[in-house]
């Protein structure tokens, strides 16, 4: 029977590695297949939105209000309403996409494990472990697991 599961590459993976040869499982027996990070880079590259939300919507609606209040008060202002406008829509866009990158860098600041790779991990075991293996799996928290038997009967 094969456990084939994912986990961030942390501390935590090589004490659960270190567990499993506790148990009773050979060296031999796990694999560990670390995925190279300059891919996930590359998902965080071309990810264009935010929880369902185009990057830019926020800065441009915040830019709108901004545009708006430059119209507004450029009647009395010496430069008049059209390029108060315009400096209102441009400023305020720019301010908020600042904004955004210094939230969404102070957060990569705090949360290293955004940047970290993923590591497969696949065992194998006899079936009569399966309820040991479960427990100390789910012990670390995998990402996400699942169990192959190459030994069942296929219909």
């Amino acid at each position: 029977m094969y456990l084939i599961c994912t986990f961030h590459h942390s501390f935590e993976l090589e004490i659960l590695l270190r567990d499993l040869e506790k148990i009773g499982v050979g060296r031999d027996q796990i694999l560990a297949i670390p995925l190279h990070q300059d891919m996930m880079q590359m998902r965080k590259i071309t990810a264009t939105s935010t929880g369902g939300a185009n990057i830019l919507d926020i800065p441009l609606a915040i830019g709108t209000a901004c545009m708006l209040l430059g119209v507004i008060y450029g009647y009395v202002l010496v430069w008049g309403p059209i390029l108060w406008g315009l400096i209102g829509l441009v400023g305020g866009t720019l301010l908020t996409l600042l904004v955004h990158y210094l939230i969404s860098k102070s957060k990569q600041a705090k949360e290293p494990g955004l940047d970290k790779s993923e590591v497969i991990v696949m065992v194998n075991f006899p079936t009569y472990r399966l309820d040991r293996m479960r427990e100390v799996i789910r012990e670390y928290r995998p990402l996400g697991f699942a169990m192959l038997d190459l030994n069942a009967p296929s219909n």
